[in-house]
Protein backbone atom coordinates (compact mmCIF):
# COMPACT_ATOMS: atom_id res chain seq x y z
CA UNK A 1 0.00 0.00 0.00
CA UNK A 2 1.60 3.36 -1.07
CA UNK A 3 1.92 6.19 1.89
CA UNK A 4 -0.21 8.81 1.20
CA UNK A 5 2.04 12.14 1.05
CA UNK A 6 -0.53 14.82 2.49
CA UNK A 7 1.39 14.86 6.02
CA UNK A 8 4.74 16.07 3.47
CA UNK A 9 2.81 18.63 1.30
CA UNK A 10 1.34 20.29 4.33
CA UNK A 11 4.81 20.47 6.02
CA UNK A 12 5.89 22.01 2.86
CA UNK A 13 3.22 24.46 2.42
CA UNK A 14 3.81 25.50 6.07
CA UNK A 15 7.33 26.19 5.06
CA UNK A 16 6.02 28.63 2.70
CA UNK A 17 3.90 30.81 5.26
CA UNK A 18 5.70 33.24 7.33
CA UNK A 19 7.81 32.31 10.67
CA UNK A 20 4.86 31.00 13.10
CA UNK A 21 5.28 29.78 16.75
CA UNK A 22 5.06 26.48 17.88
CA UNK A 23 2.59 25.19 20.75
CA UNK A 24 4.07 23.47 23.52
CA UNK A 25 1.79 21.73 25.82
CA UNK A 26 0.71 18.44 25.67
CA UNK A 27 -2.68 16.72 23.90
CA UNK A 28 -5.43 14.93 26.16
CA UNK A 29 -5.37 11.07 26.14
CA UNK A 30 -8.64 10.54 24.34
CA UNK A 31 -7.36 12.47 21.38
CA UNK A 32 -3.60 11.50 21.39
CA UNK A 33 -2.78 8.24 18.91
CA UNK A 34 0.43 7.62 16.88
CA UNK A 35 -1.81 9.12 13.86
CA UNK A 36 -2.69 12.34 15.38
CA UNK A 37 0.98 13.41 16.21
CA UNK A 38 1.16 15.97 12.69
CA UNK A 39 4.01 18.18 11.81
CA UNK A 40 4.15 21.47 12.23
CA UNK A 41 6.11 24.17 9.98
CA UNK A 42 9.64 24.55 10.31
CA UNK A 43 10.32 28.49 10.41
CA UNK A 44 10.81 30.49 7.76
CA UNK A 45 13.20 32.33 9.12
CA UNK A 46 16.18 31.92 11.88
CA UNK A 47 16.19 34.42 14.82
CA UNK A 48 18.60 36.75 15.32
CA UNK A 49 20.26 35.27 18.31
CA UNK A 50 19.58 31.25 19.54
CA UNK A 51 18.14 30.84 22.39
CA UNK A 52 19.41 26.84 23.17
CA UNK A 53 20.56 24.00 20.64
CA UNK A 54 18.89 21.52 22.91
CA UNK A 55 14.96 20.94 24.68
CA UNK A 56 14.39 18.45 27.09
CA UNK A 57 10.67 17.57 27.83
CA UNK A 58 9.12 15.34 29.98
CA UNK A 59 6.38 12.81 31.28
CA UNK A 60 6.64 11.23 34.58
CA UNK A 61 9.34 8.52 34.31
CA UNK A 62 9.98 9.38 30.33
CA UNK A 63 12.26 11.91 29.29
CA UNK A 64 12.86 13.18 25.32
CA UNK A 65 15.58 15.48 24.31
CA UNK A 66 15.97 17.58 21.07
CA UNK A 67 18.99 18.65 19.49
CA UNK A 68 20.00 20.96 16.70
CA UNK A 69 23.55 20.44 15.75
CA UNK A 70 26.00 22.62 14.79
CA UNK A 71 25.75 22.56 11.16
CA UNK A 72 29.34 21.19 8.98
CA UNK A 73 30.37 20.65 5.47
CA UNK A 74 29.97 17.07 4.22
CA UNK A 75 31.68 15.70 1.10
CA UNK A 76 30.92 13.23 -1.16
CA UNK A 77 27.92 12.67 -3.75
CA UNK A 78 27.37 15.50 -6.06
CA UNK A 79 30.73 17.72 -4.37
CA UNK A 80 29.22 17.77 -1.03
CA UNK A 81 28.04 20.59 1.05
CA UNK A 82 26.87 22.09 4.56
CA UNK A 83 24.49 19.76 6.48
CA UNK A 84 22.41 19.97 9.79
CA UNK A 85 20.98 17.08 11.93
CA UNK A 86 18.22 17.11 14.16
CA UNK A 87 17.59 14.65 16.66
CA UNK A 88 15.18 12.99 19.49
CA UNK A 89 16.63 11.31 22.50
CA UNK A 90 14.70 9.22 25.21
CA UNK A 91 15.10 7.69 28.37
CA UNK A 92 12.77 5.85 31.05
CA UNK A 93 13.56 2.47 29.90
CA UNK A 94 11.22 1.72 27.17
CA UNK A 95 10.17 2.61 23.19
CA UNK A 96 8.17 5.70 22.61
CA UNK A 97 5.00 4.62 20.86
CA UNK A 98 6.13 7.55 17.96
CA UNK A 99 8.16 10.50 17.44
CA UNK A 100 8.40 13.28 15.08
CA UNK A 101 11.28 15.27 14.44
CA UNK A 102 11.95 18.05 11.56
CA UNK A 103 15.26 19.74 10.91
CA UNK A 104 15.99 22.48 8.95
CA UNK A 105 19.23 24.02 7.64
CA UNK A 106 19.54 27.85 7.67
CA UNK A 107 21.52 30.18 5.44
CA UNK A 108 22.19 33.55 6.41
CA UNK A 109 18.47 33.37 8.35
CA UNK A 110 16.96 31.89 5.25
CA UNK A 111 15.45 28.39 5.13
CA UNK A 112 17.21 26.55 2.37
CA UNK A 113 17.03 22.79 3.10
CA UNK A 114 14.60 20.19 5.55
CA UNK A 115 13.83 17.20 5.84
CA UNK A 116 11.18 15.25 8.59
CA UNK A 117 10.31 12.05 9.99
CA UNK A 118 6.98 10.61 11.21
CA UNK A 119 6.30 8.33 13.95
CA UNK A 120 9.64 6.42 14.24
CA UNK A 121 9.63 4.19 16.94
CA UNK A 122 12.58 4.69 18.75
CA UNK A 123 15.17 5.77 21.54
CA UNK A 124 17.01 8.02 19.32
CA UNK A 125 15.88 9.49 16.34
CA UNK A 126 18.15 11.62 13.74
CA UNK A 127 16.63 13.67 10.61
CA UNK A 128 19.59 15.31 8.47
CA UNK A 129 18.53 18.29 6.12
CA UNK A 130 21.85 18.87 3.75
CA UNK A 131 22.12 21.71 1.24
CA UNK A 132 24.13 21.08 -1.80
CA UNK A 133 26.47 23.26 -3.36
CA UNK A 134 28.60 24.45 -0.66
CA UNK A 135 29.23 28.38 -0.51
CA UNK A 136 30.33 30.73 2.30
CA UNK A 137 27.74 32.24 4.34
CA UNK A 138 26.20 31.77 8.24
CA UNK A 139 24.61 27.96 8.23
CA UNK A 140 22.42 27.59 11.29
CA UNK A 141 20.17 24.14 12.15
CA UNK A 142 16.67 24.28 12.91
CA UNK A 143 14.77 21.46 14.54
CA UNK A 144 11.21 20.83 16.06
CA UNK A 145 9.76 17.67 17.59
CA UNK A 146 6.96 15.42 19.11
CA UNK A 147 6.68 12.57 21.28
CA UNK A 148 3.57 10.20 21.84
CA UNK A 149 4.29 9.14 25.51
CA UNK A 150 3.61 5.69 26.64
CA UNK A 151 0.37 7.13 28.95
CA UNK A 152 -0.89 8.20 25.23
CA UNK A 153 0.04 11.97 25.53
CA UNK A 154 1.80 13.74 22.81
CA UNK A 155 4.13 16.65 23.92
CA UNK A 156 5.30 19.21 21.31
CA UNK A 157 8.86 20.59 21.11
CA UNK A 158 9.15 23.92 20.26
CA UNK A 159 11.58 24.61 17.71
CA UNK A 160 15.17 25.06 18.59
CA UNK A 161 18.24 26.26 16.93
CA UNK A 162 22.44 25.53 17.44
CA UNK A 163 24.91 28.23 17.32
CA UNK A 164 25.75 29.70 13.75
CA UNK A 165 28.56 28.30 11.92
CA UNK A 166 30.24 30.76 9.46
CA UNK A 167 32.08 29.03 6.49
Amino acid sequence: MKKSTWPIRAAIAALLLPATAVAAPTASAESATPDRITSSGLSARSPELSASATSTVTNGPWSCTLTASNPNRWFGGSGGGEQGIGSVSCTGGVVMPAIYVAVGLYRNGSLIASDQLEKANSIVVNRVASASPHVSAAYETGALGAVLWPDNTITEIPQIYSIVVRT
